[in-house]
This record gives C-alpha cells, sequence and structure tokens, in this order.
C-alpha cells in the first residue's frame, strides 16, 4: 500500500503493514498516524521522519531497530523516455568549467585512441555562507561526494555523501565537532542540549563507524576535516554547446545538505559540468581523461561506461 496521507488510512489497515518505508513527513495528523501503528518507537524517530532529506527512508519492520536507507534512482528505463544521456541542442548552452586541456593535449599523452569526444560530468555549485563570507562548494552529480581543487589536481572526497544518511544527532554531533574543531563531553553535552548518557552512546556509535576520534578527553570530528573555505575549482565557467551532457542522479537537495553539514547557511544550488574527454581505445574501452588536470579517473570511466 502506497499512500502520501497515512492519516486517511484505516488505523486497522496500518497495524497488519508489517513492514513500512517511510519517507520525510512533516503533517502532525500523518505523523500521528504513522507512529500510533508502530511499536517500540521513540520521540527520536518522528524527529528523523520530519528531518530526512529528499531520497533517503525509513525502514521499520524488518529488524529491532529503524534502518534509514538511501533510496536509488531508478536504473530501469521507462517507455517514451529518454536514456539516461542525450546530444546538446546546440541553440543551448550549458555552464561548465573552461578546459584547460583540450583534444589535441589528450592525443599527445595518450596512444591508441580510436575515438574522442567531449563529456559534460555533472556537478551541484553549491553557493551558501560560511562564517560571514559567501563560498561556494561542488558536489558530484553522480556519487555526491565533494569536488575540489588542490593545487593542479582536481581531488574528490571519500564517504561524505554516506554522512547524509546518518540519523538527525549523528549529523548534529558531526556538525558541532567540525565548527568547534573539537570539544570534552561536557562542551559538547551544554552545547547541543543532549543527555550525557545519551551522548556517551552516541559517541560510541560514531566512534565504532570511525566517525570520530578520541584524544584524550577531547572528541574530534574525523572524517570532516576539510576547510569548506578552502574547496573552490580555480576555473572559468564558460557556456559551451558541443559534447554529451550526463544528467545528475544525486539530487539538489542531497548537495545542499552536504554543504550544510560543512557549516554552510542560506544555500541554494546551482547546476554546473566539470569537462572530461572520454576516449575509446583501439580495445573499445572507454576512458575519462579530467580536462582541467589531463588526470585519467578509473573510477569515473567505469560510472560513465556504465550509462553510455
Amino acid at each position: 500500500m502506497i499512500s502520501q496521507r497515512p492519516a486517511k488510512i484505516d488505523k486497522n489497515v496500518l497495524s497488519q503493514c508489517g513492514t513500512q518505508i517511510i519517507l520525510k513527513v512533516t503533517n502532525p495528523n500523518d505523523l500521528r498516524a504513522i507512529l500510533d501503528s508502530l511499536e517500540g518507537v521513540t520521540d527520536s524517530t518522528k524527529e528523523e521522519i520530519v528531518n530526512l532529506p529528499i531520497g533517503v527512508g525509513l525502514i521499520v519492520g524488518i529488524t529491532e531497530q529503524p534502518l534509514i536507507v538511501d533510496i536509488r534512482v531508478r536504473r530501469s528505463e521507462h517507455g517514451g523516455e529518454a536514456i539516461k544521456t542525450d546530444r546538446i541542442d546546440l541553440n543551448k548552452k550549458i555552464p561548465m568549467f573552461a578546459p584547460k586541456y583540450f583534444e589535441s593535449d589528450v592525443k599527445k599523452g595518450y596512444i591508441g585512441i580510436e575515438n574522442i569526444e567531449l563529456i559534460k560530468y555533472p556537478l551541484w555549485r553549491v553557493k551558501g555562507l560560511h562564517e560571514g563570507s559567501e563560498i561556494s562548494i561542488f558536489v558530484d552529480g553522480l556519487t555526491g561526494e565533494i569536488v575540489f581543487q588542490d593545487g593542479k589536481n582536481i581531488e574528490h572526497t571519500r564517504g561524505v555523501r554516506d554522512l547524509v544518511n546518518l540519523p538527525t544527532h549523528h549529523k548534529k554531533i558531526l556538525t558541532y565537532l567540525l565548527t568547534e574543531n573539537g570539544a570534552d563531553i561536557e562542551k559538547i553535552s551544554n552545547d547541543l542540549n543532549i543527555k550525557h548518557a545519551d551522548l556517551q552512546e552516541l559517541l560510541r556509535e560514531l566512534i565504532s563507524k570511525n566517525y570520530v576520534a578520541a584524544y584524550g578527553d577531547i572528541f574530534k570530528n574525523k572524517v570532516m576535516q576539510l576547510d569548506a573555505r578552502k574547496l573552490s575549482i580555480k576555473s572559468d565557467i564558460i557556456s559551451k554547446e558541443e559534447g554529451i551532457k550526463i544528467d545528475a542522479k544525486v539530487s539538489s537537495e542531497t548537495a545542499k545538505a552536504i554543504a550544510e553539514m560543512f557549516g554552510m547557511k542560506m544555500v541554494e544550488a546551482e547546476a554546473v559540468y566539470c569537462p572530461y574527454w572520454s576516449i575509446i581505445t583501439h580495445k573499445n574501452r572507454r576512458f575519462l581523461i579530467n580536462a582541467l588536470d589531463k588526470k585519467l579517473d578509473l573510477r569515473k570511466s567505469k560510472i560513465v561506461a556504465d550509462l553510455l
């Protein structure tokens, strides 16, 4: 049974649903109907349902504790719709980072190329305020990781996307530790208004997942140690018609949620594309070369090969 208004479903029907997949719900009547049909739920469950990001669901009934899961984008084709990539309309210009390396540069650096074409790889440019200053970070539109420039190289984080799916209290603690650059349990408890005993258990869970590290009495965020102010890409953004555009699978809401975890406020997201040279070898294998740093990206090569 699928419904956007659980309050309108007869309670006898809801009570017979042994497993429920719950997406974000904010209506008080619908929340009450859901919670009344579940056993062993707490106030924190209600808070988690209200704060679920788009594309994330809460599953109850198959385990003792509710599970928060990421609902993947549909991969099957739907009749009458286009496949996952599309050729650019020549009259429609797409914002993209200006390439620093061109087709001729790639052909000089790699041998055995049978074909080469420009790929527009999707990113979300998330703009907002961080400690009073306006900054932008870039979120990978297919993996949800943060893309940034380190020297001349384009790098990306590993594991940041998974943090969005954590329970609300876990995310609150991680964001706080990032902002404070570490704190002891008393300060965390007072500032976040979390009971001492509950906080100890939450910290134990975060440490067990390798998200938080304890240095004596001080707890520090272990996975979000990047400075949001330095997560930039130094390249002009131009409008470009040519190439194959790949659509983002990570939603703009998820990209904004990632930025908020790094302490950004009043965020907004817009699509921008990173240029890659897609080369086909004489063995009919596809590889992606980043047009900003001329590096072969094996991970994105596999992702894009599965899409094209």
